[in-house]
Parts: C-alpha cells; sequence; structure tokens
C-alpha cells in the first residue's frame, strides 16, 4: 500500500502528548470516516466547486490514481488521527485534483477528521499564518505541515476556557438517613447508628425527630423493640 513520505518529530509527538492532555473527557478512538473519490467531488461540489477531476495542468491522467491511493492509506493507515488529517491535507493539495477550490476541500475534510476525532474540534477556531502555511506546503514531504498543524491546534486548544466541575449537591444527614431507611425498612436505633457514624447520637435523635414531625418516617413498635419505618411502607 502506497504510503506519503513524512516524518513525525519529536516536537510533533510532544504536541500530541500535550493536545492529549488538554481535551476534555475522553474520547472513544472513533472509526476511521471513509472517503472515496465520489464523497470527495461531491464535497468540491457542495462548495461551489465543478465536482469533475482536472483533466488539465501537471500530470492531469495521474490525479485519479494519485488520489485514490491517499483515500486507501488515509483510511487503513494506524497513524495518529491528528497526523493523519494533516497528511491528507498536505497531499491533496500536492496532487491538485480539482481546477479550483483544493484549499478550500483540503481544509474542510482536515476539519471534518478532527471532530470526529473529538467533538471539541468542530468549534475551535484553529488559526495558520499565511506565510507559515505557505512554506510548509512548499516543503517536500507533510513533516513541517503536520507539525504547523498541531500547533496551532494546541495554541487554539490554549486560548479555550477551561471546563469547570459541575457543582455535585450535597445531601443533607437528614436525607441520607431518610435515604438509608428506605433502603432499610424497620432498622433500629443502632442499626442506624453503625451505618451512619457520622451521625453523633445527639444528631441522629434530632434528625429522627424532625423526620417523624414532618411525617416522612414513623416508629412502630415498643421503646424496647420497636424499629423506623418509611412513612410510605406498609406494615
Amino acid at each position: 500500500m502506497y504510503t506519503p513520505p513524512f516524518t513525525v518529530t519529536e516536537e510533533a509527538l510532544g504536541l500530541l502528548v500535550e493536545i492529549g492532555t488538554r481535551l476534555p473527557g475522553a474520547n472513544n478512538a472513533p472509526e476511521t470516516r471513509h472517503f472515496s473519490t465520489d464523497k470527495l467531488c461531491a464535497e468540491h461540489a457542495v462548495l461551489g466547486g465543478s465536482g469533475c477531476l482536472r483533466t488539465t495542468g501537471a500530470r492531469p491522467h495521474w490525479v485519479s490514481v494519485l488520489l485514490q491511493a491517499l483515500l486507501d492509506w488515509v483510511q487503513h493507515t494506524r497513524s495518529h488521527p491528528l497526523i493523519r488529517s494533516a497528511v491528507l491535507h498536505y497531499e491533496l493539495l500536492g496532487i491538485r485534483p480539482f481546477s479550483s477550490g483544493n484549499e478550500q476541500l483540503a481544509e474542510r475534510l482536515q476539519r471534518r477528521m478532527l471532530a470526529d476525532f473529538h467533538p471539541c474540534f468542530s468549534k475551535l477556531e484553529i488559526h495558520i499564518p499565511p506565510q507559515e502555511y505557505s512554506l510548509a506546503l512548499a516543503a517536500p514531504d507533510a513533516t513541517e505541515f503536520i507539525t504547523l498543524s498541531l500547533r496551532a491546534i494546541l495554541a487554539a486548544l490554549k486560548t479555550q476556557p477551561a471546563e469547570r466541575p459541575r457543582a455535585t449537591r450535597r445531601t443533607s444527614p437528614a436525607e441520607q438517613l431518610l435515604a438509608y431507611l428506605r433502603r432499610h425498612p424497620g432498622s433500629k436505633r443502632q442499626d442506624i447508628m453503625t451505618a451512619l457514624p457520622e451521625l453523633s447520637p445527639r444528631m441522629l435523635d434530632r434528625h429522627l425527630q424532625n423526620l417523624k414531625d414532618s411525617g416522612q418516617i414513623e416508629y412502630r413498635g415498643s421503646r424496647k423493640t420497636g424499629a423506623y419505618y418509611p412513612a410510605s411502607t406498609t406494615r
């Protein structure tokens, strides 16, 4: 199988690691999006192009062959999705499969692959300075473009506000007590003290009385042998 020439530098590997630490939540290694020549032509038409592979310019008879080889590589490579998306972008502009609109198509496909990898990329504003973009595309292979893309992705992530953890409401002692009795109807005072050691005897008695007064629990039986039940529990 054809493999586009590129090298993943030490800098690129470091950028991948840092990007991974900044992505909120865990991504589930999504299935690789399947691209075909027909789909690319359809995408080109959506962008306002002809939707037909070029038949003029440099080596037009090789366009379909080179394009299919590239798409096969994208489909089957084990390269990291962010690497894969940058290589696809770079190689498409080398092949220039359409008479115009190749830059817009390459950017659209790369962004779609990024969004497939992690949903946060769908709203991320990724900016590459035009001069650096041109220099990286003029390089003999995708190595520099990979690193440039990763730098831009990391820079965009750094501008995103950090996600704040959702505040969780603490359960009150009375709620804990009521929940316990709903799970264990017929519990005696000593059973409750053992199950909820954070409640002192005085606090326990106070919450038990409050729950009884509010009609949420009831005491059944004699003072020595009786137990506590949720009010909804039938005898």
